[in-house]
């Protein structure tokens, strides 16, 4: 059936309003719900009180009996109560999108609200979420303003720009369903899934400045010479061969070196597809951030010199979520 409306032109009533609702709200940081963002209708059970109440009065006319319509126009008015009570739950509250936090491809990004009553009266049962995704229920104290985090789930690199957000409420009796929509002018970045290619570390160049990198004097690793024995010296540091040709005590002196800066250079993987190169190049920025370990990379379009630390992780794992991506 659905097919031959469509075939004329006439889209399914379910596709038609989301339509008009997706004509009616714009992408925004703040929205506050009034009359005109606000929708109303029966619940189950209101349909079911309705559905009680024209019997009723269908038994009244019928049998011209005060009594059961008295009961029938109860059943309205508690009804029409109830729908109000439920819009009053909804109308006035404000929302606002703060901030997203990033994540890697797979997991789930979080997103920051702040709900606010301003009205000076509690709002109990408030349901705030994404079909499919997280959702919470929150009560609202008279001029309260809460602080609400939703995750939402991601599958690919770049921007997650949410789509949008419902608020519900069925308070007091459930008898009524009201809610309203928000789309958030907020986006999370979505970094590659780290996945190391095989022989990664043999393939990702180091620093051709940096050998074995800055070498420490005086550490316990890497044997660096022979010299005269100094008061204080180990025991373990005499060099006894020396001693039995020379009868001379001498000490054996060791370095040790700071882990080799890294380099990721893009040209070294041109045979692999741009995904799983970047996926490698993630997981090793993630580790040479972990072992505080200097670091480089050079994509296409872009270079970043050598350097470390929470800013530098960010830059880098930000160019590669957003390697290729079109700009929202």
């Amino acid at each position: 059936m659905w097919r031959r409306i469509k075939s004329i032109g006439v889209l399914p009533p379910r596709r038609y309003f989301q339509q008009w609702i997706a004509s009616r709200i714009d992408r925004r940081t703040e929205t506050q719900f009034n009359q005109r963002r606000i929708y109303i209708v029966p619940s189950k059970a209101g349909l079911g009180l309705l559905l009680l109440f024209s019997i009723t009065i269908l038994l009244g006319i019928n049998f011209q009996n005060n009594l059961v319509f008295m009961v029938a126009f109860w059943l309205l008015a508690m009804l029409t109560i109830n729908i109000l009570f439920t819009y009053r739950n909804l109308s006035g509250l404000t929302l606002r999108a703060i901030h997203a936090e990033p994540c890697f491809a797979g997991e789930k990004a979080l997103f920051w609200f702040e709900i606010t009553e301003h009205q000076g009266r509690e709002r109990p049962s408030i349901h705030v979420g994404w079909e499919q995704q997280d959702a919470v229920v929150i009560n609202l104290k008279a001029h309260e303003t809460l602080r609400i985090s939703l995750s939402h789930g991601t599958q690919a690199r770049g921007w997650l720009i949410p789509e949008r957000l419902t608020v519900i409420t069925r308070f007091p009796t459930g008898l009524a369903r009201a809610w309203g929509y928000f789309l958030p002018d907020v986006k999370a970045i979505v970094y590659p899934k780290p996945q190391l290619l095989p022989d990664g570390s043999a393939q990702t160049g180091a620093d051709p400045n940096q050998s074995k990198g800055r070498e420490i004097p005086r550490g316990s690793h890497d044997f660096s010479g022979i010299r005269s024995y100094r008061s204080g010296d180990s025991m373990k540091q005499i060099h006894w061969p020396q001693f039995a040709k020379t009868g001379h005590l001498a000490s054996r002196e060791f370095v040790d070196y700071e882990q080799a800066a890294q380099w990721l250079d893009w040209t070294h993987w041109q045979g692999q597809s741009d995904e799983r190169v970047l996926a490698h190049f993630t997981a090793r920025v993630i580790g040479f951030h972990r072992d505080n370990t200097p670091w480089g990379m050079q994509i296409p379009d872009q270079r970043f010199e050598m350097d470390v630390g929470e800013a530098h992780r960010v830059q880098t794992l930000t160019a590669l979520a957003l390697y290729g991506v079109k700009v929202p």
